[in-house]
């Protein structure tokens, strides 16, 4: 049996490919197939309309439905046209990304195409806390590797973060997010995302990202032990 996971974009699919895959691959030897939402022709933009990534994702889902199905997308951009979604503040984001996992998978499940057959469908999602490039706060030094880094901007993003006890709490917020933050202390991360991203995670280390991420330390193991 496969195990498909669909990635928001290229910077997702080679992290995964790079660094998660190989040790998953070996606890539990079983072939991966990785969608991306930007390289299987959705893209980012149009991938925050529930109506799109739905479309996507029911489609490959139906060519095959005896795969087992997960996803890798951000927590904080997840759209919001999601049936049956409401937003309701928790103080304790794992209940709250917990719930809006479930609703997509409920979601999803219900839609005519997929109801007669539902109950045969492994479709499993994940979301992270609140975006991918949370992972880069596990050590903020290592973005000293890229170019037009500065030690007064890593210590900006240590500052802005140290009152944080945990880097998946960090703001969601649209223009706080990690990516956002980085971006502003670093000009040419956003030109070299998918480099720049790819670069650093493998320079923290996949055990260092498992022992300061609860959530997606959770879905790691669900992973291996599939």
């Amino acid at each position: 049996m496969r195990v498909c996971v669909f990635v928001e974009g290229a910077s997702e699919k080679q992290f995964f490919d790079a660094v998660v895959a190989p040790l998953v691959l070996d606890k539990n030897p079983r072939i991966f197939t990785i969608w991306s939402m930007n390289v299987d022709g959705v893209g980012k933009h149009e991938s925050q309309k529930y109506i799109k990534l739905s479309r996507f994702i029911r489609t490959q889902i139906c060519s095959d439905n005896s795969a087992i199905y997960s996803t890798m997308f951000d927590y904080y951009a997840f759209p919001k046209d999601m049936p049956g979604f409401t937003y309701t503040a928790n103080p304790d984001p794992y209940i709250m990304v917990d719930e809006r996992e479930t609703g997509f998978r409920n979601a999803l499940l219900a839609e005519e195409k997929l109801a007669s057959f539902s109950d045969r469908i492994e479709f499993h999602p994940n979301l992270m806390l609140h975006e991918y490039e949370t992972l880069m706060y596990c050590d903020l030094d290592k973005l000293m590797h890229l170019r037009d880094t500065n030690p007064a901007g890593i210590k900006r993003l240590k500052k802005e973060v140290e009152g944080c006890s945990n880097i998946e709490l960090i703001n969601d917020d649209p223009h706080k997010a990690p990516s956002k933050r980085i971006g502003k202390v670093i000009p040419s991360y956003d030109f070299q995302k998918t480099t720049n991203a790819l670069n650093v995670m493998k320079s923290i280390g996949i055990e260092t990202i498992l022992d300061k991420c609860q959530h997606f330390r959770k879905w790691f193991d669900w992973l291996c032990e599939l």
